[in-house]
């Protein structure tokens, strides 16, 4: 008697962002970083590190207000989660508050 067994991953990696502030510099100019924005990552089996992307890092004086940017995450399985944080740009800090989504393909 034979038995195969197939192990399948369908679930997306849990992440949440949180918020930040930009500011922006003398030539009104800031960025983030993946770091800026994740909070906290989890996956029933591995992160794919090389996957991480944010849809915009670098801003101007022509973004300054709120931005909601998207952080993306693969697992190594090709399974992404997404969350949405709302990044606020200008010159002085606020206190600003966490979003978060996750999705799968």
């Amino acid at each position: 008697c034979e038995t195969i067994v197939i192990v399948e991953d369908n679930l997306a990696p849990l992440i949440f962002c949180q918020s930040t502030f930009v500011h922006l510099n003398g030539d009104g100019a800031g960025s983030i970083e993946v770091d800026d924005v994740l909070s906290s990552r989890s996956d029933n089996c591995a992160v794919n590190e090389s996957s991480t992307s944010l849809s915009q890092k670098d801003f101007d004086f022509t973004n300054s207000g709120d931005v909601q940017v998207s952080l993306s995450i693969s697992d190594i399985h090709g399974n992404v989660g997404t969350c949405v944080s709302n990044i606020t740009v200008g010159s002085t800090s606020t206190t600003t508050t966490s979003s978060t989504t996750s999705t799968s393909t």
